[in-house]
């Protein structure tokens, strides 16, 4: 099955890419992808709040990591500056949790997917966002053509 073949990277940082071959885009996986998070509820414990996530932002000339609290505000921002590079868009998620009571200094995120253009990535303005870790229910998907690997 082509959707068995999808690569998922954890890169220096652990956010997660799905390098997706450009025809697979046309399958269902990435509509299989959102029905699957689309069933994770509070109610049964399949998604929570982001209690211990921080994000690491480092810079390879100083070597220095700052960690920050990641809120639910701050992982919405984060999406928003995604969406506004050329060529992203949202695939799934990119909301708050419904109904919940957890306390704003958490994360509380719906499973959430994010398309961002390969040639996009490596722009300099663009790869620190793109790469910025967040450890929560979030995800960066790039198309990629068989040339490139």
């Amino acid at each position: 099955m082509q959707c068995q073949l999808i690569v998922n990277l954890s890169l220096a940082n652990w956010k997660i890419f799905h390098f997706c071959l450009q025809n697979w885009v046309s399958s269902e996986l990435l509509s299989k992808m959102q029905l699957l998070a689309g069933r994770r509820k509070l109610q049964d414990l399949t998604i929570g709040p982001v209690l211990t996530v921080s994000v690491l932002e480092h810079s390879v000339k100083v070597k220095v990591m700052n960690c920050t609290q990641v809120t639910t505000e701050s992982m919405l921002e984060h999406i928003q500056k995604l969406l506004k590079i050329p060529g992203s868009e949202l695939l799934f998620g990119g909301e708050e949790l419904e109904n919940h009571s957890i306390p704003k200094i958490y994360g509380a995120l719906k499973p959430t997917a994010v398309f961002v253009p390969l040639a996009e990535i490596h722009k300099p303005d663009n790869f620190e966002l793109v790469t910025k870790e967040i450890f929560g229910p979030f995800q960066v998907n790039v198309k990629v053509k068989r040339v490139y690997l």
